[in-house]
């Protein structure tokens, strides 16, 4: 329950500057109230934009006083808290120009286990803050935390892999799209153990570890493997840099993002947005990359001419390493669906090769 009097603003402010001063620099920042629309975390002030925007300046004062350059981050809120309340705005209207935050916290969930891109609520919410917050005289480029963001287990009907692989594509995504991103939060680390055992399997499952033995999980604080995915990510995402998208793809039907990692190598981040997998073709201009899967299983690969086929199945994820500094979409070349395989004397194997439409030639083999 928030407090809601002079005295308990008052000493808001003091908690937060004590805080702050006791913790020095191992504070960065402090979210200022977690879904404050939402009455199970404000109470009956839930729909008082009055008593949010106190909120704020008692954390803002206190921070700012204390001088030790934590930020005050505002809002952490989800999309309720901007379309169906309109928490966020009347919040700032309520500010007007008094500056009450330095950074800003969203939960920009896609509702009903559906992907971030081309997704119009989440664009919507996220953009929509971002332009809320300029008209009363915020930077554009005011830093963004996204705080909580995730999938549950039971959401996507216990497919692990299609939940490893859209919240890592949600990390390229805002990273992308957003480069005044400066965190990303996945919702949760753990499985809650009493949620599960309430019957709440849904709430229950969002972790990267599984609950410990009271829910009756098999194998308890077993790592899932959206937490392998993380660990890949993060061992290449560390220190990047955005370089842009791949040219000529088609947003509606695949992802393409490029980044550099901290010791300059480039890397390509692909997904297949359609319901069908297929192959896709991209021109690097360089002999050979590698390749891995979203768990960092790598394998080196080599172009034709600079072109190279990758195979992307639906709701997974490709990585592509290299020296490239740009990437084009071009037709897909041969593709086949083994490219390293023993074969004993006398034995034999099915490979099978996909090639264009308009391929003219032959197929040797030594």
């Amino acid at each position: 329950m928030p407090v809601s009097t002079p005295e308990g603003y008052k000493a808001l402010e003091r908690g937060t500057y004590e805080l702050a001063k006791a913790a020095g620099d191992a504070i960065l920042g402090i979210e200022v109230w977690n879904e404050y629309h939402n009455s199970a975390f404000a109470g009956p002030f839930a729909s008082n934009p009055e008593l949010f925007a106190q909120l704020h300046r008692s954390i803002y004062k206190g921070l700012k006083s204390a001088g030790t350059g934590a930020h005050t981050i505002g809002f952490d809120e989800d999309a309720w808290g901007y379309f169906e309340t309109e928490m966020i705005q009347k919040t700032l209207d309520v500010l007007g120009d008094e500056k009450a935050m330095d950074a800003v916290s969203l939960h920009p969930y896609a509702l009903e286990g559906g992907a971030v891109e081309n997704n119009g609520r989440v664009d919507g919410f996220v953009d929509g803050t971002l332009s809320s917050l300029a008209e009363h005289g915020y930077s554009t480029d005011i830093p963004l935390y996204i705080t909580e963001f995730g999938y549950s287990d039971s959401l996507l009907n216990f497919d692990y892999e299609k939940r490893a692989a859209r919240i890592i594509r949600a990390i390229a995504y805002f990273s992308a799209k957003y480069p005044n991103l400066a965190a990303f939060c996945n919702y949760n680390l753990f499985d809650y153990a009493d949620i599960w055992s309430s019957g709440s399997i849904s709430e229950g499952t969002f972790g990267l570890v599984e609950a410990y033995d009271a829910a009756g999980t098999e194998i308890p604080h077993l790592a899932k493997p959206l937490y392998t995915a993380f660990a890949y990510w993060n061992n290449l995402a560390a220190q990047n840099t955005f370089v842009g998208y791949v040219d000529g793809i088609d947003s509606k039907k695949e992802a393409g993002y490029i980044f550099k990692d901290r010791n300059g190598e480039s890397y390509m981040l692909l997904a297949n947005l359609e319901e069908n997998d297929k192959n896709i073709g991209v021109k690097l201009g360089v002999d050979s990359v590698i390749v891995s899967d979203i768990y960092g299983n790598e394998k080196k690969l080599y172009g034709v001419d600079g072109v190279f086929s990758f195979r992307l199945n639906k709701d997974r994820v490709t990585y592509v390493r290299g020296n490239f500094d740009k990437a084009e979409k071009t037709q897909a070349e041969i593709f086949t669906d083994k490219t390293e395989f023993n074969i004993p004397k006398g034995g034999s194997t099915k490979v099978l090769l996909t090639a264009p439409k308009s391929f003219n030639g032959k197929f040797e083999c030594e």
